[in-house]
């Protein structure tokens, strides 16, 4: 009888053990995945971030060198730590002669076309003529 009573009370079935290893295998992927896609939207606002740092960086250079840029657009490189961006400004004139409005766009600088390229942040300001306004 003893051994009857031993069998009867074997524990859990491998059967069982397989399904509850299926269920965490489950669990345990969907949290990998949403770490995943967490890291991903930190990656991505970290470097719209950084674009913007840019932008404001051109924004201010301009301001401090009392500029009074030329109408027209151009490009320059304008990296933030290890990411590759590229300012773009448009000068163009406003309705007031004594200031002008820049628009800065930030892309991220990866040898594509530029109707390709990716833009990550956009800056728009007046920039005043502190050297010769009629004020």
């Amino acid at each position: 009888m003893s051994a009857q009573r031993l069998s009867n009370q074997g524990g859990m079935v491998l059967i069982e053990v397989l399904v509850g290893m299926a269920i965490l295998a489950i669990v345990l992927i969907s949290a990998m995945r949403a770490l995943s896609s967490d890291t991903d939207t930190q990656q991505a606002v970290m470097a719209r971030n950084l674009a913007l740092m840019s932008a404001d960086n051109t924004l201010n250079q301009l301001y401090m060198q009392n500029a009074w840029p030329e109408v027209g657009t151009r490009s320059s490189p304008c990296p933030q730590g290890n990411l590759a961006l590229l300012c773009e400004q448009k000068v163009s004139n406003s309705s007031n002669p004594n200031f002008k409005r820049i628009d800065i766009t930030v892309y991220i600088d990866d040898g594509a076309a530029p109707e390709a390229r990716t833009k990550l942040a956009w800056l728009t300001a007046l920039l005043p003529n502190i050297r010769g306004g009629n004020f």
